[in-house]
């Protein structure tokens, strides 16, 4: 579709003060304030005759104070808006930052982003492409499922938390599921993922491999062979085509970067750049594993460390038990550590001491962090040499 030449990107925010921290206090000010700031306007800049507008090439900034009703001045002194747009996307999008970044150093006690039209941009560009990738593993998890597993596979793969989202949700749709097996369109990104995150992490006998370590001659053909006998078809298999691509890593990367579409959250170009990447590596790494499928046999031994993978390795955690725990490790991470509860440590404390499921672990941080009651975060800090994911409540 062709642009209108009259088209212009819109970003609005709002801006309030009520700490006095702001040296002005009409529009005129605030005008003349924001074009001394070399980093937002060029000299030949200008302000219009009533104050309210600052115009600089293809760039406009319209100001605006608004009225605050009489009960509410004990809290807030002065509130703005203020609208910046341009016909072009790549003067606007880092133009935001500066802006903000600005308005939050002059003295502004709360700035709120009321409407972005590059992020609504960047976010309807990047959910094709993200469709296009959870589609594409859709259709290579039932293909390779059905023809590996047979027609149980479902009722054998997904967990009972898995399991539990789909009844939930089977009148979300009703025109195709009246002909068509439709769970895996009824489970989350994240669920989509574990399906193949349990099965790039193996499952070998261990005591077969000891049994065999010890009979084995200690020669280096001979831990060679060793090496091929104690990976199955299966665990090579999804080794090769996901874990050594990183596919877990890139999933859950892309997934954040779907909530926040969801979400109807705010983009930067880096987002968009990165989110293109993910995407294309992802679908790479599918395309890769769907053309493998019909290459490879799976015996007996095979299918039944499949179905294993999927077995619950421990208790499903609930939101109570969560919060406890968490509590528990703040409260020791203050008052024994450096203040900060590390991510993967507190996994590994639910998981290793307390024995709960690590996959039911990492879908209760997802939804608790989905509906904003915690907080997922990197911190570099003097011990580590680079950043580490932290969390807090």
């Amino acid at each position: 579709m062709k642009k209108d030449k009259d088209f212009k990107y819109y970003f609005e925010v709002l801006v309030s003060e009520n700490s006095k921290n702001v040296d002005f206090d009409d529009e005129k000010s605030f005008c003349l304030n924001l074009m001394s700031n070399n980093n937002l306007f060029s000299k030949e800049s200008e302000c219009s005759n009533d104050n309210k507008w600052i115009n600089d090439n293809d760039v406009s900034l319209g100001i605006k104070r608004i009225d605050i009703d009489d009960e509410e001045k004990v809290s807030l002194n002065q509130v703005y808006t203020l609208t910046l747009s341009s016909k072009s996307f790549d003067v606007i999008e880092p133009m935001r930052i500066t802006l903000i970044a600005y308005l939050k150093k002059i003295g502004f006690d709360s700035v709120y982003v009321l409407e972005d039209d590059i992020s609504s941009k960047i976010a309807a560009q990047l959910y094709p492409y993200i469709y296009k990738v959870e589609s594409f593993l859709r259709k290579y998890v039932i293909k390779f499922f059905v023809t590996k597993l047979g027609a149980e596979w479902w009722k054998q793969s997904a967990g009972s938390e898995m399991q539990k989202k789909t009844n939930l949700r089977k009148n979300n749709e009703t025109v195709f599921s009246e002909f068509i097996d439709n769970e895996v369109y009824l489970i989350d990104f994240g669920d989509l993922g574990q399906l193949i995150f349990n099965q790039s992490s193996g499952n070998l006998n261990k005591e077969l491999i000891v049994e065999k370590i010890l009979k084995t001659e200690e020669t280096i053909q001979s831990l060679i062979q060793l090496k091929e006998e104690v990976q199955s078809n299966y665990s090579k298999f999804f080794k090769e085509t996901f874990k050594e691509n990183n596919f877990q890593q890139d999933w859950e990367e892309l997934e954040k970067i779907r909530h926040k579409i969801a979400h109807n959250n705010l983009f930067t170009l880096t987002d968009q750049e990165r989110g293109t990447e993910l995407c294309s590596k992802l679908i790479e790494t599918i395309d890769l594993a769907n053309k493998e499928i019909d290459k490879i046999n799976f015996e007996e031994k095979d299918k039944e460390s499949i179905i294993s993978n999927f077995i619950k390795r421990g208790e499903e955690i609930s939101t109570t038990i969560f919060f406890k725990e968490l509590e528990k490790s703040i409260r020791w991470a203050s008052e024994e550590g450096d203040g900060f509860v590390g991510l993967k440590k507190f996994i590994n404390i639910l998981e290793d001491k307390k024995g709960y499921d690590y996959y039911s672990i990492r879908s209760k941080l997802r939804e608790l962090e989905d509906l904003n009651e915690i907080e997922i975060y990197s911190f570099k800090s003097e011990k580590n040499e680079w950043p580490v994911k932290n969390l807090m409540i």
